[in-house]
């Protein structure tokens, strides 16, 4: 059995939300959940972590996503300053502009699970959380995403390999998968995230997350270790 681990559970939400797809360029796409790297940011902001302390503090933290609102994507058009002209387009007085469609999750929820190894980290965030407080900022993805957040609870879990079929409320490695018990009416996606972002802003690594679109569990049997929070129901941290 592994090292009993803190976990600390907190909801975040906003109106708009953005974690912006690092291959794409004219037309602005989002993951539809956040990254691991998104989420020390969140995690930072609260703590009051520097961007250049953010990866040293939060390195070994881990990280786990449950879906609470369906995930629904809108497209907005922005007016950006379009540097390729001199002259602003139509006569109209003032820089050039250019029109670039974004994509946004609308109106996002998640759950977040957080663990870390270093004691003042767990308890410095759990303190934040518990009294609402944030030292910058949050937001999801983009500074003008801003979110809100609210507390929910502590356990502690010795994650263990669990035998035969089991349900995971979070996201999780679509490598950790041995088999899936498929539903009917679930909306299941692969995405593949940047699982670690150096500061600058260089991806250096990539997972694949199988999740429900509609926020419902994964059901089957999984080769890694979960941890347990209780009712059967387990998180994959990452």
């Amino acid at each position: 059995m592994m090292t009993e681990v803190r976990i600390l559970a907190f909801d975040v939400n906003s109106s708009l939300a953005q974690f912006r797809k690092n291959y794409t360029t004219t037309s602005t796409l989002t993951f539809s959940i956040p990254p691991p790297s998104s989420l020390r940011g969140l995690v930072g902001s609260i703590l009051g972590l520097r961007y250049d302390e953010i990866q040293d503090k939060l390195e070994t933290a881990q990280f786990g996503v449950q879906i609470l609102s369906e995930i629904k994507k809108t497209r907005i058009m922005k007016n950006l300053i379009n540097t390729k002209l001199d002259i602003a387009p139509l006569g109209i007085a003032g820089p050039p502009r250019i029109q670039v469609r974004s994509e946004y999750i609308h109106e996002p929820q998640y759950r977040v699970y957080f663990s870390s190894p270093d004691a003042e980290i767990i308890d410095g965030l759990k303190d934040r959380l518990i009294q609402h407080k944030s030292y910058f900022t949050p937001y999801l993805g983009k500074a003008y995403c801003i979110a809100n957040f609210q507390w929910m609870n502590e356990c502690h879990a010795h994650p263990k390999t669990v035998s035969g079929e089991t349900t995971v409320l979070t996201a999780i490695p679509k490598s950790w998968v041995k088999r899936m018990s498929l539903q009917k009416g679930n909306r299941y996606m692969v995405e593949r995230l940047p699982s670690l972002i150096d500061q600058h802003r260089t991806p250096k690594g990539y997972i694949d997350l199988i999740f429900d679109a509609g926020g419902a569990p994964i059901i089957g049997e999984f080769s890694h270790p979960l941890c347990d929070i209780g009712e059967g129901k387990h998180i994959a941290l990452i």
